[in-house]
C-alpha cells in the first residue's frame, strides 16, 4: 500500500478525576464538596491523528515510517477537548 499521512497534533483536554487515589477512606461530605470543585485535571497529548469521530480522537504515539502501522493508542472524548493544534 502507499504511505499513508497522519496529522500530528497537540490537544488539551480535561480528564476525571479520582479525589483521594492513594485513599479508601471516609470523607467528610463538605470537605469532598469542597476537594470536587477545585477543577477537572488538565492534560496535553501530542499524536498523530488515527481516527477522527464527532465522538471521539483516536490519536497514536508512534507510527511507522509507511504509516501502516501505529502504537500507544489513546483515545480522547470529544467532550474532554478543550484546544488543538495540528503540526505541519
Amino acid at each position: 500500500m502507499g504511505k499513508k499521512t497522519l496529522t500530528l497534533q497537540m490537544i488539551e483536554w480535561e480528564d476525571a478525576t479520582h479525589l483521594n487515589p492513594t485513599q479508601a477512606v471516609w470523607s467528610d461530605l463538605n470537605e469532598a464538596i469542597t476537594e470536587a470543585d477545585s477543577g477537572p485535571e488538565s492534560c496535553v497529548s501530542v499524536g498523530f491523528v488515527v481516527r477522527e469521530t464527532p465522538g471521539y480522537v483516536l490519536l497514536a504515539q508512534s507510527k511507522s515510517s509507511d504509516g501502516e502501522q501505529v502504537c500507544g493508542l489513546f483515545k480522547i472524548p470529544k467532550g474532554w477537548i478543550r484546544k488543538r493544534k495540528a503540526f505541519k
